[in-house]
């Protein structure tokens, strides 16, 4: 005879790419995971473990692969308030008095840092332009894991497609000593162009407004990066 297995509550959010996605909160496995995690402080690492869980987590497994990178910390976040607490709490030094105190924010403050690109084109030439993709988390553990200072490596994870007046040619259809030479082939600008176009990007972030307890003077509070969520 075995144990009752028990049922989770299920919420629901809208996440950065417009979709209205459903999750449970973690199980005691999954912040057992993240305590370990957290203490190696590996930026890799944890972004492995966040991918891990939020796939745990969402009641649709159809979307494991379709979410950008935006979407991960925005349903990590919201895993986490369901979970642990709605209120996240960091040191934060006064900009007036220059003193540190502790600010609670909550995770209903949660937004997006900038508006989502909606042309994710780059023209490298009058008719030859390349567009780039909005990263998953794997694409940036993959950028990671490759060398996060080489910038074809880093480029060669951006692009999505080619195009000219009359062809697209899908990106990963090719080797990577095909890719290699288109890239190498492409100006300073070019690269500069594509690397710039995908840092615009937007992040998730927390922002509010705390009065420093030591000065009395208004605070704007802003936080984001995954590490800074992670408990």
């Amino acid at each position: 005879m075995s144990l009752p297995k028990l049922s989770n509550p299920v919420y629901s959010t809208k996440i950065p790419s417009g979709k209205e996605v459903s999750f449970s909160p973690f199980t005691v496995k999954d912040e057992r995971t993240l305590l370990m995690t957290k203490e190696s402080k590996d930026t890799r690492q944890i972004m492995g473990v966040v991918e891990e869980i939020v796939h745990n987590c969402i009641t649709d497994k159809s979307l494991i692969g379709t979410l950008s990178y935006a979407d991960y910390e925005h349903l990590f976040i919201n895993m986490r308030a369901k979970s642990i607490g709605e209120v996240l709490e960091f040191n934060w030094e006064c900009k007036h008095c220059g003193k540190t105190f502790t600010a609670g924010v909550s995770t209903d403050k949660i937004g997006l840092a900038g508006e989502l690109e909606e042309d994710l084109t780059v023209m490298l030439q009058d008719k030859i332009g390349v567009k780039i993709k909005q990263l998953g988390m794997t694409d940036v553990i993959e950028i990671i894991d490759n060398n996060e200072n080489d910038p074809i490596k880093i480029v060669m994870g951006l692009i999505d497609t080619v195009f000219t007046p009359d062809s697209v040619f899908k990106f990963s259809d090719f080797t990577n000593s095909e890719r290699e030479e288109f890239l190498n082939s492409l100006s300073v600008k070019n690269l500069s162009d594509i690397t710039t176009k995908s840092n615009s990007f937007p992040k998730c972030q927390l922002k509010d407004e705390k009065k420093c307890p030591h000065c009395g003077e208004m605070n704007e509070i802003v936080v984001e990066g995954i590490d800074n969520f992670f408990m």
